[in-house]
């Protein structure tokens, strides 16, 4: 844009004085007009001094964009009116910075650009001047934090049209009351007749489960256990069942092995296991009951470097050292695993540190499994 010509007093009432010097000698040639010649000097006097209260009515700015410096004159004071005369408005500027002389001003702008910020489904365009990404993000209402993802990063300066892309991420601690499930175990008596059997029912137990939820623009990505504490012990029940007067074998005596039994591990234990008339071995060290997940195929060997196959199982090794050898069935008899080694974790076991993730061959399987207690029986 041009620069406006200066409004100049000086040469505007020296200008005034030759046109009417030069109008008085053309009237005197005209008689008719001659009797109005005393009236001219008046009307040159009115003029002058209507330009001189103009001059100094009017207002000077000097609008400087970064680029060029331009004039503008107004009788307004108001700096937006006279930074329109440029063609910008509202937030198409800021001012920098603006000095004042009697009726004339000063003034540095910056044009502003226009970014976009996309947060998740969320789309925000705002005008700006040159500004490190965090206070883009700061003025446009976002509180940026140490866990959320921001690209650029904030510390990256705009000077054009850009995009940022913002990802928050909040974590939040919560606690829930679970319950803990009482299991019923089947035991076997040779003191009741056979045929005959009562149950002792369990209880319930309860827990405080504490969490840590991560939420990503909004939404739960993620919740991890963080601990548990229980408040009162499930008690598991009992059914007994008789066996007495019918030749059945009491517990601890075996009348089979592991070789003839069903089950889902495909390892084989350097010799058969002996098992008693309910499935579990004669001969083991200790004895748990926990709860169990399954999961297969992931693309990757054990943590302990062996192909996974049905048999090797996830545990946390800090509780149950790799390479521990177990017998495993599920607490209510019907479900039987087999023989199974200590050979992988992983994240549910980091989060359960007694529990175990047993490896079955197909998703399916997995699903049909599900989560349940199991009876572990540690071999020596």
């Amino acid at each position: 844009m041009e620069e406006t010509p200066k409004f100049n007093i000086k040469a505007f009432c020296r200008k005034c004085f030759d046109l009417t010097k030069e109008t008085i000698s053309r009237l005197g040639q005209n008689k008719a007009l001659a009797k109005r010649l005393p009236l001219i000097p008046i009307l040159v006097v009115a003029a002058v001094a209507a330009g001189i209260v103009l001059a100094k009515a009017v207002n000077v700015f000097e609008i400087n964009d970064g680029k060029s410096v331009t004039t503008v004159y107004s009788i307004s004071k108001d700096a937006d009116a006279a930074i329109e005369k440029l063609g910008l408005y509202g937030d198409d500027y800021k001012i920098l910075k603006s000095t004042r002389a009697a009726n004339k001003r000063s003034l540095e702008i910056e044009r502003t650009f226009p970014v976009t910020i996309l947060a998740g489904e969320e789309k925000v365009t705002v005008k700006t001047i040159t500004s490190s990404v965090g206070e883009i993000l700061e003025t446009a209402g976002f509180k940026v934090d140490q866990y959320d993802m921001v690209e650029p990063e904030v510390s990256t300066v705009l000077s054009k049209k850009s995009v940022i892309d913002y990802v928050n991420i909040d974590y939040i601690d919560e606690q829930t009351t679970e319950v803990i499930p009482s299991v019923l175990k089947t035991v076997f008596s040779s003191t009741i007749s056979s045929g005959n059997s009562y149950v002792t029912s369990g209880t319930d137990g309860l827990k405080t489960v504490n969490y840590k939820t991560k939420l990503v623009n909004g939404q739960v990505a993620e919740k991890t256990v963080v601990s548990e504490d229980i408040i009162t012990k499930a008690i598991d029940g009992t059914k007994v069942v008789g066996t007495g007067s019918g030749g059945r074998i009491t517990t601890g005596v075996a009348v089979t092995t592991s070789s003839n039994t069903g089950c889902y591990s495909t390892l084989t234990p350097a010799s058969p296991i002996p098992l008693d008339e309910n499935g579990v071995p004669t001969n083991y060290t200790n004895h748990i009951t926990v709860e169990a997940t399954a999961y297969t195929y992931t693309g990757y060997r054990t943590s302990t470097g062996k192909n996974p196959q049905p048999g090797y199982v996830a545990v946390n090794p800090a509780y149950i050292p790799y390479g521990t050898r177990m017998y495993i069935i599920s607490s209510d008899g019907r479900w039987v695993y087999g023989y199974a080694e200590a050979a992988d974790t992983g994240g549910y076991i980091a989060s359960r540190p007694t529990n175990i993730d047993l490896f079955l061959e197909t998703v399916s399987q997995c699903y049909a499994f599900g989560r349940r207690n199991i009876e572990v029986y540690f071999l020596p």
